[in-house]
């Protein structure tokens, strides 16, 4: 008898000391994201996890649907909001969808739809500049061939309409990036299919921050001050099939990158 409650009264002890150390480590700050989809049957899932300290969180599905998901991102805006956007087949079209989780809240918003352009929406990239607008660029095939679109999401505004960035040609666009540049300008990049070539060569367009806001937000940006995604050690959970992007909320110049 007396054993058993020695033994009970350990694993009390051990038990609150686990909680102790979670909790301690879900307050220690954000420093790193992933978030991917799993399927089983008709549920898909979009799954996040947080790095704080050394500890990675127990994965939390942010999202469910019978429809078919893919090429989740996650980026924090200025004011600590949380933006995921992902492909979601809806009926015979891939469409691009968005929610957001504001700062402090435990929930996330309602899902909306981004942008239906094309039949094909896929491969989203986001990030956000120094004056808090919302980038983000993605595929898309309104003509046939995948071109590269864009849409801005001003800070209490709704997103703009898809503006498309890629040439008008008959080759595929794929493969969409966005980092922001040392000086505050923001960068998106691609692949284009080169007939001389016999395969892809990159494309890219520069999106210049005006030169007051350069001095008003304190250009240039310092690249050592951004956590580098190398230096990020995953966690061993990631189901190994998954599509899993990398989102960085403290860094400016590369916020998120997809692993795979």
């Amino acid at each position: 008898m007396v054993r058993f409650v020695f033994l009970f009264r350990l694993l009390m002890v051990l038990s609150l000391a686990y909680v102790g150390m979670a909790r301690a480590s879900q307050d220690e700050p954000v420093m790193a994201q992933l978030v991917w989809v799993e399927s089983a049957a008709n549920n898909h899932q979009i799954f996040i996890t947080s790095l704080h300290g050394e500890d990675w969180s127990e994965p939390q599905a942010v999202y469910q649907s019978e429809n078919e998901l893919a090429s989740p991102v996650l980026v924090t805006d200025l004011a600590g909001d949380k933006w995921l956007v992902w492909s979601e087949r809806r009926k015979k079209k891939l469409v691009l969808m968005s929610q957001r989780r504001n700062a402090g809240a435990s929930t996330w918003g309602q899902a909306s739809i981004v942008s239906n352009h094309g039949n094909e929406s896929t491969a989203p990239a986001a990030l956000v500049d120094l004056t808090g607008r919302l980038w983000l660029v993605w595929a898309a095939n309104p003509g046939g061939m995948d071109d590269i679109f864009l849409a801005i999401r001003e800070p209490g505004s709704a997103w703009t309409d898809a503006i498309q960035l890629s040439a008008d040609n008959d080759v595929p666009d794929i493969r969409p990036e966005i980092v922001l540049q040392v000086d505050g300008d923001v960068l998106v990049s691609w692949q284009t299919f080169d007939f001389h070539l016999g395969g892809y060569r990159s494309d890219q367009k520069q999106f210049a921050l005006d030169s007051s806001a350069k001095t008003r937000y304190k250009t240039p940006l310092d690249p050592a001050s951004d956590m580098r995604p190398e230096e990020i050690a995953l966690p061993g959970f990631l189901p190994g099939y998954a599509m899993v992007s990398l989102h960085l909320p403290n860094n400016r110049l590369v916020q998120s990158v997809r692993l795979n």
